[in-house]
């Protein structure tokens, strides 16, 4: 298998008269693997320099970002830099674009979202403390530990908390939109 160097890396490598192995050489190696990523050590094999050699022309491709290394099994591997990935890609695997649709923890660490759950929570309370005044007036139930007016109170004013959460929600949302859209929400 014969594959060719991408443009972008040929137009870094230089030519140097006094180097037997040319970065191109190296480069190749990698081109040409069936891996996405080389050590140091079949790089070496490959090309045939002395290990320090090989070592320091694969540091000096890295400098020069024609290659990424990342430390591994006790050595580093080494892959030829691609723009799409801070990894090696294999050549037969086709990078999918980023995806820009919102998960359900993106959306649940929305503020509008997390104002909303609140709200919501406040409202079924006081349905709760409402139903429970409800049954004691019904009854004529005397609760122990609070009076029915204190339980209508706090059914209120829960409903009503709560419906000022889920309206903040909506203005929070309101003006997110007008930031991102770039208008003024006033």
């Amino acid at each position: 298998m014969t594959a060719e160097i991408p443009p972008s890396i040929k137009e870094d490598l230089e030519f140097d008269a006094s180097k037997e192995v040319q970065d191109s050489h190296l480069v190749a190696v990698f081109v040409e693997s069936d891996r996405p990523f080389l050590s140091r050590r079949r790089v070496q094999n490959e090309i045939g320099l002395s290990s320090q050699g090989t070592r320091d022309r694969l540091s000096d491709l890295e400098e020069r970002e024609i290659l990424d290394s990342a430390a591994a099994g006790g050595g580093r591997i080494y892959w030829i830099r691609n723009s799409k990935s801070q990894w090696p890609i294999p050549t037969d695997v086709e990078v999918e674009p980023v995806s820009n649709d919102l998960t359900v923890s993106e959306l649940l660490q929305r503020q509008p979202v997390q104002f909303i759950g609140v709200g919501l929570i406040l409202m079924i309370a006081g349905a709760l403390f409402t139903t429970l005044f409800t049954m004691a007036l019904a009854y004529d139930v005397s609760l122990p530990v609070v009076g029915t007016q204190q339980l209508l109170l706090w059914a209120i004013g829960s409903v009503f908390v709560g419906i000022a959460f889920c309206v903040g929600a909506a203005v929070v949302w309101v003006i997110d939109r007008a930031r991102i859209g770039g208008e003024r929400p006033w």
